[in-house]
């Protein structure tokens, strides 16, 4: 790695909604990184707040950039508004509900440096149970589900810290450098949450770029610190962005398999699960997540077919890779996955 005064100049966007009694911990930690302070700026995006984020950041936070919207762009939309407005070389993504290690950015600037082609993803630990994994490793199943293959793994039980490849970057802290992603068009805009980060990655992936996790790099991240677990708004937004992408992205055999699969494993599973605790509306989110997905499919398959006109790198070769899991591994996870969660709830 380069002498710190030489380390390129980075971009930390944070985007807010109403995220106040979190910015103490997010901004805090940010000052605290071990990077050269003339080296990064810090950009809030408000997402029209209406909790006092604004003043707050001002009052307290004096040097950090705020761009305040005049309405609620979304996680994907606000965060692309964010970054064409952005200074530097590279941009490192976090989201309002998080707090970082102060090696966070460091150590997953000094392996771009020489992998410029390369978007990186920091492990995320659980905000209030800080030793347990998140995301690390994420994976993609023939069965159109991801995997974080590592969740509830004990962090200071985590033997391999080396950097290896992920299927995408996890957007409550990532690294990417600018030019690359304005190549790839940002976040997909249509995307209000969920599932931007992972439309990002598998773009990136189908056109020959790398994407790596970086276990060294830890963000603390308060998953649903923005929506609230189970809320209506945030199953319909999982569900159709996911099935979204499954049309974008594969290749048409492997597309209908992955809806096939999705459609049964995920969402059969997951009606089971809210039934089982007690939450009905839940299905009643989902199936109009469906019914909207279908109604917007023209224009995805408009989408799919500009994409898979320039895609570089097939599926086999993204199984060959190991981001894409074979069948039975896929198998074992689900099995895995679904008995934990149903144990746990």
């Amino acid at each position: 790695m380069p002498p710190l005064k030489n380390l390129p100049p980075v971009s930390i966007i944070v985007l807010n909604y109403n995220g106040k009694k979190w910015l103490k911990a997010c901004f805090d930690s940010v000052r605290k990184l071990n990077y050269p302070r003339n080296k990064y700026e810090v950009i809030m995006g408000d997402n029209a707040s209406t909790d006092d984020s604004v003043d707050y950041v001002k009052k307290n936070y004096p040097w950090i950039k705020i761009i305040r919207f005049d309405k609620n762009y979304g996680c994907a939309d606000g965060r692309n508004k964010c970054a064409r407005k952005a200074s530097g070389e590279y941009l490192a993504f976090l989201d309002s509900d998080t707090y970082i290690d102060k090696k966070w950015l460091v150590e997953m600037i000094k392996y771009t440096i020489t992998h410029k082609d390369t978007i990186c993803s920091s492990i995320a630990l659980d905000y209030f149970d800080k030793d347990r994994i998140l995301y690390s490793d994420m994976k993609m199943t023939p069965l159109g589900i991801l995997f974080p293959t590592n969740k509830n793994f004990v962090y200071s039980h985590h033997t391999n810290l080396s950097p290896r490849g992920t299927f995408f970057p996890v957007g409550s802290g990532m690294l990417i450098k600018k030019s690359l992603f304005l190549l790839l068009g940002g976040f997909d805009d249509r995307y209000f949450a969920y599932g931007e980060d992972k439309s990002l990655g598998w773009k990136a992936r189908i056109f020959s770029y790398n994407i790596m996790t970086f276990p060294q790099s830890i963000h603390f991240h308060n998953v649903y610190g923005v929506y609230g677990k189970d809320s209506q708004k945030s199953i319909y937004l999982m569900f159709i962005n996911n099935l979204t992408n499954l049309v974008k992205y594969p290749e048409t055999s492997n597309m209908i398999k992955m809806l096939i699969g999705f459609t049964i494993v995920q969402s059969g599973g997951s009606s089971l699960l809210f039934l089982k605790r007690g939450k009905p509306h839940l299905i009643l989110a989902m199936f109009k997540a469906y019914t909207d997905f279908i109604k917007r499919l023209p224009k995805t398959l408009k989408e799919r077919k500009d994409i898979q006109s320039k895609r570089k790198v097939s599926d086999k070769e993204l199984y060959e890779k190991g981001v894409i899991l074979g069948f039975w591994d896929s198998v074992r996870e689900i099995r895995k996955f679904v008995r934990k969660k149903w144990i746990e709830n």
